[in-house]
């Protein structure tokens, strides 16, 4: 019994939690934890003591970046193929094709007068929409949520204040807050993905 009592002030148990032990202790303290109920006891307080220390002082994570890590596991746990019911974020590694494939069924085949819109995903978070435009896209200026879209088919020029951007499929644009911008259409019509980011 002397010999659990000092494992378990020995400082051992913190370190194995920590997944910080090696060799022999490593192994001492499996056989312990398998074989004593109060060494396995207190290894389960260690646990539970780091992961309530660790809520208490987390750090809040922002929309943005929480957003992104969501996509990032979505991305590592996909299998390449978009899920119209579970889609990740477009960002600028997006594959056009593959949208361009998940939604060229949505797409009207006569052409469209003005525009065409089909909602694909929305939530508090995030809105992200089929877009099909043969007018112009007018002045906007977001404050309170990122804007960015891919585009599938077609061309046009984005203007950001002063600065002009031309754009074709598989092209992604970001953007930037408090920005006005607009959409001059190139061709007969522009196919994209709109998204919105609550922030």
């Amino acid at each position: 019994m002397k010999a659990v009592v000092d494992i378990i002030e020995s400082g051992l148990l913190e370190l194995y939690v920590l997944n910080l032990l090696e060799g022999d202790e490593l192994a001492q303290i499996e056989n312990l934890r398998l074989n004593s109920s109060e060494v396995n006891d207190e290894i389960n307080k260690i646990e539970l003591f780091f992961e309530q220390h660790a809520l208490q002082h987390s750090v809040p994570v922002s929309i943005n970046t929480e957003l992104k890590l969501q996509n990032l596991f979505h991305q590592l746990s996909s299998t390449g193929e978009l899920n119209i019911s579970n889609l990740p974020l477009i960002d600028e590694n997006a594959n056009y094709q593959d949208w361009f494939n998940l939604v060229e069924n949505l797409i009207p085949i006569n052409g469209v007068d003005g525009t065409f819109t089909h909602l694909l995903t929305g939530n508090e978070k995030v809105m992200q929409m089929l877009v099909v435009s043969e007018i112009d896209i007018k002045k906007e200026i977001h404050e309170n949520e990122l804007e960015s879209f891919l585009i599938l088919e077609g061309s046009c020029i984005c203007t950001i204040d002063n600065s002009d951007f031309s754009m074709g499929p598989g092209d992604y644009m970001s953007i930037p807050l408090h920005k006005s911008h607009t959409v001059k259409i190139t061709s007969l019509s522009v196919t994209a993905i709109l998204q919105h980011v609550a922030l």
